[in-house]
C-alpha cells in the first residue's frame, strides 16, 4: 500500500481504485453474460383457474422455479446457474413443487 501524505489522499486513493475495479468488473465478459434474477416474481394470468393459485401458492423458491421451467423455458442447468444453485437443488425444489401442487389439485373441483 502507498504512503499518503493525508487522510484526504489516501480517501481520493481508495475511491479511484474503486471506481477502477468497478469499471473492470462492468466490462468483463463474465458481467456481460450474467442476469440478475428478480426474487419477486409476479405471476399474470389471463384467466383465473385452479393451477395458477396453487402455484401462487407455493413457497418463494418453489415458485420461482416452477415460473422459470414451465413459464420462462429454461433448463434445470440454466436455473441452477441463474439462482446460484446446484442442480440437485433446483431438482429437489421441483419435485417437492408438483408434489404440493399435485396434493392441492387432485382434490377435484367443489362442482364434482
Amino acid at each position: 500500500m502507498p504512503k499518503f501524505e493525508s487522510t484526504e489522499h489516501e480517501k481520493a486513493w481508495f475511491i479511484r481504485v474503486t471506481i477502477n475495479l468497478s469499471k473492470n468488473i462492468k466490462q468483463s465478459a463474465w458481467h456481460k453474460k450474467v442476469v440478475t434474477l428478480n426474487e419477486n416474481i409476479v405471476f399474470k394470468a389471463n384467466q383465473e383457474n385452479n393451477v395458477f393459485s396453487a402455484i401462487c401458492e407455493l413457497p418463494q423458491n418453489y415458485r420461482t422455479v416452477v415460473y422459470l421451467l414451465y413459464y420462462e423455458g429454461y433448463k434445470v442447468r440454466e436455473i441452477a446457474r441463474l439462482m446460484k444453485r446446484r442442480e440437485g437443488t433446483i431438482k429437489i425444489w421441483l419435485f417437492r413443487a408438483r408434489e404440493i401442487l399435485k396434493e392441492k389439485l387432485e382434490g377435484g373441483f367443489e362442482n364434482e
